[in-house]
Parts: C-alpha cells; structure tokens; sequence
C-alpha cells in the first residue's frame, strides 16, 4: 500500500513538473515555469506546429493541414518567428515558423477555462507570438489561458497576384489555421473552446475583428478584444499588390512586368532576399503607417480555389463586410486605444535605417510629404466601396483632397503648412487609430465596450522601458501592452501586487480584460450607429472612470470618412 501512495506521489510529481499533453497530431511535452512576481505558476506548451512548414511549393498560398509525428515532441522552447526586417535592417527568422504556444494555469481539468487567442502587432512585416512580448503570466492568474500564434508577414504572407501560387492573404489563413487548431485542441489544455476570445494588438487587432465579419470563422470564438487596431484601420487592406509586387520583383532582377515573371522571380529568391529587398522599399517611405505595402486584399475565387478548394476567405474590403445586411453572427466586442498612439510610430520612424536617429531629417520628410500621407492613409476608398456608392475609388478627387487637406491644417496645425513634432503625432494618433474606432461604432452591430488608456508610469512597456521616448507624455502605441503581458525581451519588473500606479493599473487592465473574456459586461456599451455621446472607461490613473465622449477632436475622421463617400460636385 504504501508503494503504492508512493508511485502515485512521484507520478504526480512527476506529471506536475513535466506535463504531456495529447493533441490531434500527436503528444507534447511542456514545462512548468514560474510566474512574474506576486502572480503564479504556469504551464508552458510552445512552438506547437498547427500548419505544414509553408516553404517550397507552398511559399504565399494557403496553409495545409499540420503533420502528426510519433512518440513525444518537445514543446518547451517556441519555434522560429517567420521571416522578417526589423525597422533597423536586421535579418531574422525563417520561412518554417508556423507554431502557436499555449500557456495554462492548470492541468487538472475539473472545470475548463476562458481562451484568449492573441495575434500579435506586426505592421503585417514583423513580429511574432512568443513571449518576448506576450507572456501569459497576469492573464493565466485571473484564470484565461492564452494562446499565441505566429502568421507569415510581408510580402511571404500576404503577396496578391491573383494566381493560384500566390492567391493571397497567407497570413490571415495562417491565423485561421491556428484558431481552427485552438477549437480542436484547446481542451486538452484545460480550455473551454465555447469560450475563445480572439484578440490582438495593431495588426493583430485588424485581422481579429475581420474574423469577426467572415463566415468561414464563425463558431471558433464568442468575443473579440481588439487593441489599437479595428477593421477599418485604413491600412488594414489595400485592394491590389501588383505595383509593389512588380517594384519588389524588378529590385530581384526581374527582367519585365509581367504577372508570371513577378511570381517566378519571388518564388526563386530567398526569403531573406525578399525581406532585404522589401526593407529596401520601406524605408522610401514617409511614414511608418505607409509601410504595409502587403496587407489584406480581395482574394480571386479562382486562384484561391486552384491554390486550395475552401480556401477561399476575404472576397471584398471589411468596410463592406461591415456594411453587408447578410453579415448576421455578431460577438461582442471590448476595443479600445491609447492616449497618443503615435509618439511610438514617431520613435520608430526616427531610429529607422533611413534616419538612423536623425529627427530632424525625418520631420523634414513628413512635413514635405503631408498631402501624399493624408491621402494615401485617411483618404482611401476601395473600390468595392466605390462601386457600390457611385464614387470615385483611391484618395477621391482633387477637390476633396483639397478641402479635407484644409480641415486638417485648421483642426491640427493652426492653419499653417508645417507642423511640430506634437501635432504631427496628434494627427495621425486620430487618423489611424481613434477615427477608425469612431467610424467603426457607426457601423457596428451588437454589443461593443470601449477604453483608453491614458497613464505614464514606468510599466509602459515600450516608451519607458524597450525604447526611451522623452516626450511621450502618456500612453503610447504598444505601451499598454505591459498592463495586460509580461513581457521577457526587457524586465519592467512588474509586481502585479505591488503599490503604486504600475501595478495598479495593472491589476485594474488585467481584470477588465479577463472579467470580458468570462463573458461578463466591463464597463458600459457605447451605442451602434449615430450617437451624441459615447461612453467609456478612462484608464486614466489608480481609479479609472466612465467618461461619456470618446475621441474628442477625432470626430473630424468622421466628417472625413463622409466626404469621401459622398460623389464630389
């Protein structure tokens, strides 16, 4: 008998401290790992392969399903992130990166638990799903567990040529993919797959909420927290690669612009020529928003159906999504901002390898480049858009551009022709990230949460801590990132129980966010469609608040968005 309790104890041991775990493909080994200060132990399973290596034949089309393998597989150590160039001119990855990890604060699945499935930042040209910048620690805590994925990015995830080699949106089906292999999988792990968020942060944030509008996704996920990022984030979508497709084809020796020797010429060249051949292009660029050359796009049924039949996945832009009367599955929705956004894009446009530092220069840049930024980004029209309003598609008629051009200097720049650093960070904070939530409730349907968060303390992960940006003022694009992650790529040393206003705003995002992903109500419903006011919680210290008028002087992007869709006189 007492062997007995003894094998028993030590198999417990044993099963606590290296858990295997079954999935459809076979088992995997993780790793117990200690959480961030006054929060708790977890269980890690990483670089889980949920889609076949896309690499030869199957560079830019559709994921296949994974592979099984036999005995067990090592999941303690994430996979590789997929090939990229950071803004610096580094390098990274690999073309054989399509691994998810997941992280759990039980084993013991006596009950199951809310899922939050989290797609990472990326500009849709970097990034990834590890840890580096999205540990589970404080959501494990609150009782979510948290699943991370990694998508192909550029012009490997994203390339339209409207052939069944490269029929488009990779990296969106990448995340499909991942969140179909979540519903299968999840309940090993202790997660309840009736109870999946779908999340994500900036580009994550944008293809989230296009999940939210596609038939094909629905039934994978019941809420979708969207951080800094929504649908109709303009440059979420753009309606065709072929011009960028054929300038990133000619710097790789293409011979001439035909479809076919674009494809076979980025089909030949390595990953990393591709990605040094697209930073290349990048950096031509005025603004850090104006480099998501290879976005989401329109696919051809066709080349969709001939790379892979029912691969088929985005046939028109989200605002039409967004629109159409036949979209019927609504899931309620928690989006929010930060207080200014783009001082972050701003500091990364600064320490770019076009600037290298050199502020001026780079301000410079922006100021001679104004018109073509306004409308090139807030201007834009698809031309499904177009076509069903009567107008003209792209950044409208001279006359409009003109005249929106003229409210903008007004409303952000007293009138004048150049702009300071502030304003210019101003403008674009409204136009790329708090416009597009305003326009989004006019649109929506169902129940959506709002926030902003407007603190400065020293948790703010990337202007006080990853980057040291001395004139952001508050909150900062990616900086609420360390109220929700522990991230491991820098110690901000949170201290989830500690005093202060770190850890309390903290404890204060990581239980709003969580208590939505139970499926509880956080904070008060803004209103769909046209409303005077629009309430809100305003994380704005120890005691957040309900404000009631979110975006304040954005509502311009209001009037902007409605003058581009009314046909000029």
């Amino acid at each position: 008998m007492k062997f007995l309790l003894l094998s028993g104890f030590l198999y417990c041991v044993c099963y606590a401290l290296d858990p295997v775990i079954k999935v459809d493909q076979g088992n995997l080994l993780g790793k117990l790992e200690p959480g961030a200060a006054s929060s708790a132990s977890f269980y890690a399973f990483r670089g889980i392969p949920f889609a076949e290596s896309p690499t030869g034949n199957l560079r830019f089309k559709a994921p296949r399903p994974p592979k099984s393998w036999t005995g067990l597989r090592n999941a303690t150590t994430e996979g590789s992130v997929c090939t990229q160039a950071t803004f610096t001119g580094q390098l990274i990855g690999s073309e054989d990166c399509l691994f998810l990890n997941v992280y759990t604060p039980k084993l013991n699945c006596t009950s199951l638990l809310p899922v939050l499935f989290f797609l990472h930042s990326s500009a849709f040209i970097f990034g990834d799903g590890g840890s580096s910048w999205y540990g589970p620690d404080f959501l494990n805590y609150n009782g979510v567990l948290l699943v991370t994925a990694n998508y192909r990015l550029g012009p490997l995830g994203f390339l339209n040529l409207e052939t069944a080699g490269a029929p488009g949106n990779a990296g969106l089906k990448d995340t499909l993919a991942a969140l179909e292999w979540t519903k299968r999988n999840i309940k090993s792990f202790c997660g309840d797959p009736a109870k999946v968020t779908v999340g994500g942060h900036s580009a994550g944030a944008m293809m989230a909420n296009v999940h939210t509008l596609l038939a094909r996704s629905q039934g994978l996920f019941s809420r979708a927290l969207l951080m800094s990022g929504n649908a109709l984030t303009t440059v979420a979508y753009t309606d065709s690669h072929l011009e960028a497709a054929r300038e990133l084809a000619a710097m790789l020796g293409a011979k001439d612009n035909a479809t076919s020797t674009v494809e076979d010429t980025l089909r030949k060249a390595t990953g990393e020529q591709i990605n040094a051949a697209h930073l290349a292009m990048l950096m031509n660029e005025p603004h850090p928003n104006m480099m998501f050359k290879f976005a989401m796009t329109s696919e051809s049924p066709s080349a969709s159906q001939a790379d892979l039949p029912g691969s088929i996945l985005l046939t028109t832009d989200p605002e039409t999504l967004l629109r159409a009367p036949e979209v019927k599955t609504v899931v309620p929705i928690l989006t929010g901002t930060t207080a200014q956004e783009s001082a972050s894009l701003y500091a990364v446009g600064v320490i770019s390898k076009a600037f290298n530092g050199d502020e001026a220069a780079f301000l410079g840049r922006l100021n001679r480049r104004f018109n073509e930024i306004l409308s090139r980004l807030a201007l834009r029209v698809s031309t499904h858009v177009a076509a069903a309003k009567g107008i003209q598609s792209g950044p409208g008629s001279a006359s409009q551009q003109q005249e929106i051009l003229k409210m903008v200097k007004e409303k952000y720049f007293d009138g004048k022709d150049t702009f300071s650093r502030q304003q210019y960070i101003n403008v674009i904070s409204d136009m790329e990230f708090v416009g597009p939530v305003l326009n989004f409730l006019r649109l929506c349907r169902g129940d959506v949460f709002l926030y902003e968060t407007d603190v400065d303390s020293k948790y703010n992960f990337l202007s006080r801590n990853l980057l040291n940006i001395t004139y952001a003022t508050t909150t900062c694009h990616a900086d609420d990132l360390g109220y929700v992650f522990h991230p491991g790529v820098v110690d901000i040393h949170q201290d989830y129980k500690g005093s202060g206003l770190g850890p309390s705003v903290l404890r204060y995002t990581t239980t709003l966010f969580t208590n939505f992903i139970k499926g509880h109500t956080t904070g008060s419903r803004a209103v769909c469609g046209e409303s005077s006011t629009t309430p809100y919680v305003h994380i704005n210290g120890s005691t957040p608040m309900i404000a009631t008028a979110y975006g304040g002087q954005a509502a311009l992007w209001k009037q902007v968005f409605d003058i581009r869709r009314t046909k000029s006189s």
